[in-house]
Parts: structure tokens; C-alpha cells; sequence
């Protein structure tokens, strides 16, 4: 009897607990219909922030362009950079967002691998689609927009990124130092009003 007990404790869950999810995105689809004739507001929204439905290969180019064009930019005026709290609004949002912007999928991406190989299917699925996302809506000027903020949602990056750095003490250690400066950069950079995202 006890072993019936145990085995049915660790039955898998029926599929049809799945439906739940694509229900959440149908349940507010039916609401904004509703309340505003459009099932489909959520994306059509995405215009408002100057975001247009695209292939995630088009941010990607787009992207690496724009980083380019950051690299020259800030090679151009270094003496502009080394003050971030006198940093006109146009060099902080199209120079040093372009740059972290490409640096972070960079970094997701290579991530992602990782995640592939080491972890479960379904984390690698959950973060490949997280990533998906914000890919297929890239904005003007600056098309890899608030991806790091994305990107920081992701657990199983996370996960992927520790187990990558386990046998590895000195980049672990360079890791989290450049975690705890980038905290503190960030922080300095919203205190003095100006775009962290």
C-alpha cells in the first residue's frame, strides 16, 4: 500500500497543468478585448516606446551596429565619459545603453550554451523564450533596449553562470567584484537622475 502511495506521489504532472499557462495570456487577452475592443493590445502597446514587431535577428544586427557606433563614439570623446554625472542625456542613452545593451546578449547568449548543456531542457526553453521576447520588438535607436533588464529576470542564467564559474576561483572571484562595482556604478548613475534600465 505504501509503495502505491509513493508512486502515485511521484507520478508526473499531467500536461494539461500547462494549459495554465498560455490561460494567464488568454484570460487578459479576453479582458483588453473587453475593456478596450483589442485582444491583441499588449503588443500593439509596444508602439508607444517606439518598438516594432521584428525578426530577433534584425535586433541582433541592429544591435551589434549601434555598439559599434558607441565604441567610436566614446573613443571619439573619452574626456565626456569620465564624468558620468556631467554625461549629456544623448551620449548616456545612445552610447552607453547601444554598448551594455549588446554586451549583455553577448553575455545571455553565451550563457544560453551553457544552459543548453548543463541544465534541464525546460530552463533553457524558459530562457531562450524570456530572451525571445524583447528580440522580436527591438526599438529605434537604440534596438537592444533595457535587455540587460530583461536579461536579469532569467534564473536559469544564473544557475548556468554558476555552475560555469564552480571549478574556476579567479574568474568567479572577477565576477562578482565586477557585480558589486556594476551595483554600485548603477546605483551612483539613478541617484544622480539619470536612465539605469
Amino acid at each position: 500500500m505504501r509503495s502505491r502511495s509513493l508512486s502515485a506521489r511521484h507520478r508526473p504532472c499531467p500536461l494539461g497543468w500547462l494549459l495554465l499557462v498560455p490561460a494567464g495570456v488568454g484570460i487578459y487577452m479576453a479582458y483588453t478585448f473587453l475593456a478596450f475592443h483589442q485582444a491583441f493590445l499588449f503588443m500593439t502597446a509596444e508602439r508607444h516606446w517606439h518598438r516594432v514587431l521584428s525578426l530577433p535577428t534584425t535586433a541582433m544586427l541592429r544591435g551589434a551596429k549601434a555598439a559599434e557606433r558607441s565604441v567610436l563614439t566614446i573613443a571619439g570623446r573619452p574626456d565626456v565619459f569620465l564624468h558620468p554625472a556631467r554625461l549629456p542625456f544623448r551620449y548616456q542613452w545612445l552610447a552607453l545603453g547601444n554598448l551594455t545593451a549588446f554586451l549583455a546578449l553577448f553575455a545571455v547568449v553565451a550563457l544560453l550554451v551553457v544552459c543548453w548543456r548543463r541544465l534541464l531542457p525546460a530552463c533553457s526553453v524558459l530562457a531562450f523564450a524570456s530572451l525571445l521576447l524583447p528580440l522580436c520588438y527591438p526599438a529605434r535607436g537604440t534596438p537592444l533596449l533595457s535587455l540587460p533588464r530583461f536579461a536579469f529576470v532569467e534564473f536559469p542564467l544564473f544557475i548556468a553562470l554558476a555552475l560555469a564559474l564552480d571549478r574556476h576561483r579567479v574568474a568567479r572571484g572577477v565576477v562578482v567584484v565586477a557585480m558589486v562595482a556594476g551595483l554600485v556604478l548603477l546605483t551612483a548613475t539613478f541617484a544622480n537622475d539619470m536612465w539605469v534600465a
